[in-house]
């Protein structure tokens, strides 16, 4: 979603629960696994340790956040059903 001023970005997160088909590194991440009990917080970007609790409760959220870079100044989490991540989009 971009500003009037012509900054931002929009953010998509997937979830899956079955996979096939080898994990391939690409220029933007290296896969890792972790236990879910022992997730890297510390080593993660800053807004994701804001939404990942809502994302393993399983539950469809819409999240805005706004930067003062590096800080996460305001952010906002909504949990949404279907039709809410339809009109986010």
């Amino acid at each position: 979603m971009k500003r009037r001023d012509g900054t931002g970005m929009t953010i998509c997160v997937y979830t899956a629960h079955d996979l096939s088909g080898p994990i391939v590194e690409s220029d933007e991440m290296e896969p890792k696994w972790f236990d879910v009990l022992d997730l890297p917080y510390d080593s993660a970007y800053k807004e994701a340790r804001l939404w990942w609790p809502t994302m393993l409760d399983g539950k469809p959220f819409v999240g805005r956040f706004a930067f003062s870079h590096p800080d996460v100044i305001r952010y906002n989490i909504e949990c949404v059903d279907a039709a809410g991540l339809a009109m986010a989009r």
